[in-house]
């Protein structure tokens, strides 16, 4: 995944500024290195919330097998809850 780009400032052209993805309102270094750490960010956000969800659904439908062979209940009832559990994790 690559990212492109361009200063609106003194060097942007229209055709940089129509090619690019983000688009920077001034020419200062500082700001090149504000948008990477920003979206760096971003990414590690977004890794750590689906961590946090991956990691839920797979507890919840451990709980719900081990739960379900000390009870005895039947393996289709088992199934169906651990994919309602996950269904109910995600929607959120």
């Amino acid at each position: 995944m690559t990212v492109s780009f361009t200063f609106q400032g003194v060097a942007g052209t229209d055709i940089s500024k129509e090619a690019s993805d983000v688009i920077l309102l001034n020419d200062d270094f500082n700001s090149i290195v504000n948008a990477i750490k920003w979206g760096r960010h971003i990414y590690h956000t977004i890794l750590k919330f689906l961590q946090f969800q991956f990691t839920v659904c797979w507890v919840a439908v451990i709980v719900v097998i081990f739960g379900a062979a000390i009870v005895g209940v039947s393996k289709s009832l088992i199934y169906t809850s651990a994919s309602f559990i996950c269904s109910c994790l995600i929607k959120k």
